[in-house]
């Protein structure tokens, strides 16, 4: 690993270069035509079971079915919840870099070694929350919530601000989580912006 790490230190730009070969193949992906349609599908099939429950007829198993199996393509094939990550990502690495000119050095970017709330306690009170909220909710309202459960358990490091003054960390590793379930299936990737949502097999 360290001279993984070395070989990008000596050369910053391949570096570089690997995080464009990244950002265009998630890109890629993300304009697939097979994407482009398994979501047209999903939408399609959203509006013919909304039109049966509206008519109080029972929606086929077949139908649901298909729903489910579409959330889980998509889900694994999207990538737009992965580039804004490594946006955010790359704004906030963009800020530890502090040039200090007239002593010609770089100030180091400090990372803290306090404990943490681990990421599998995280992600369980994440889907406590969302289940409350009858299967998804609003980002804003959903950090409110979790702190609510977690405020008498949280250890020192999740209340430590990130780099840009503004993020906490703690909730900072919930948008990690978050990704990561999003990737299992567990949380839709095709909501609206600004919503978390549990897919169907977890609500």
């Amino acid at each position: 690993m360290q001279e993984m790490i070395m070989k990008y230190v000596d050369n910053p730009q391949l570096f570089i270069d690997l995080a464009g070969e990244i950002i265009d193949e998630l890109n890629r992906i993300n304009s697939d035509d097979e994407l482009r349609d398994r979501k047209i599908q999903l939408h399609e099939i959203n509006k013919a079971i909304k039109s049966l429950e509206v008519k109080n007829i029972p929606v086929p198993d077949g139908l649901r079915n298909e729903k489910i199996k579409l959330v889980g393509e998509i889900n694994t094939k999207s990538t737009t919840s992965k580039l804004q990550l490594m946006q955010n990502g790359f704004e906030e690495l963009l800020k530890c870099i502090n040039i200090d000119e007239k002593k010609n050095t770089i100030k180091k970017r400090e990372r803290s070694n306090e404990p943490k709330t681990d990421n599998a306690t995280l992600r369980d009170v994440l889907i406590q929350v969302l289940k409350e909220m009858g299967g998804k909710g609003k980002v804003k309202d959903i950090k409110v919530a979790m702190e609510s459960i977690l405020k008498d358990k949280f250890l020192p490091g999740d209340l430590l601000l990130r780099s840009d003054g503004r993020t906490i960390a703690w909730f900072n590793n919930v948008q990690w989580e978050r990704l990561r379930m999003v990737d299992a299936g567990i949380l839709r990737n095709d909501s609206n912006y600004g919503c978390w949502e549990l897919t169907g097999d977890n609500l």
